[in-house]
């Protein structure tokens, strides 16, 4: 209880400090999301148009997806130094490839005959994926997205430690001052917005009905 406490304490004597990283936190997080979405699926879109692209870019993908990212943030330091630029690169990647894999999958699932019926009706090839592709895809891209989301909050957190801010700053300040408290009313935010987030995308797939 007097973890909690101090917590609370830090919240309220330092709630100027936290609300400046909080912010710091959405807008490295959200441009990254938003532009990781736009990438991730307009290459399961050519990859699911082009089967040679589809099968150089699967084995990369899976790759990628195996390297720490802490690993990605540190090899990006001499091309990009430190700060918010390579930090964003960095959660732009990892925020890519489930949105890549979910969306080709969705994509892929989508039945021939509906497609043929379309094309038997007049329609070209974009409206065909813009009507029919994408929409019928579109519980496999909310999923990505919402997964994705919630991957890129957290490993923001990381993004402290090469100088981009964010909550990680509290967490990284607790780490070097032995400071508990600090580490968690860091924590606790992160993981207060990512399940937030995550709570609005269910709402979001609810109302839907996807």
């Amino acid at each position: 209880m007097s973890l909690l406490r101090e917590v609370l304490s830090l919240y309220w004597t330092r709630k100027d400090f936290f609300l400046h990283l909080f912010v710091q936190h959405l807008q490295l997080s959200f441009f990254a999301v938003s532009v990781a979405a736009l990438i991730g699926v307009i290459i399961a879109v050519l990859m699911c148009k082009n089967q040679t692209l589809n099968k150089v870019l699967t084995p990369i993908i899976n790759i990628l997806y195996t390297i720490p990212s802490i690993a990605v943030f540190g090899l990006l330091i001499p091309l990009m130094g430190i700060g918010f630029f390579n930090a964003w690169t960095t959660l732009v990647i990892y925020g890519v490839l489930p949105v890549t894999r979910n969306t080709l999958t969705g994509l892929q699932n989508v039945q021939k005959t509906t497609m043929e019926a379309a094309m038997l009706d007049g329609c070209g090839p974009m409206r065909i994926l813009f009507l029919i592709e994408i929409p019928l895809s579109m519980p496999y891209i909310l999923s990505s997205l919402r997964t994705m989301t919630v991957m890129v909050i957290a490993l923001a957190g990381i993004a402290a430690f090469i100088g981009a801010g964010g909550l990680g700053v509290a967490v990284w300040r607790g780490i070097t001052m032995n400071y508990t408290a600090m580490i968690v009313a860091g924590s606790i935010l992160i993981a207060f917005l990512a399940v937030i987030v995550d709570l609005c995308f269910v709402y979001v797939q609810k109302f839907f009905h996807i």
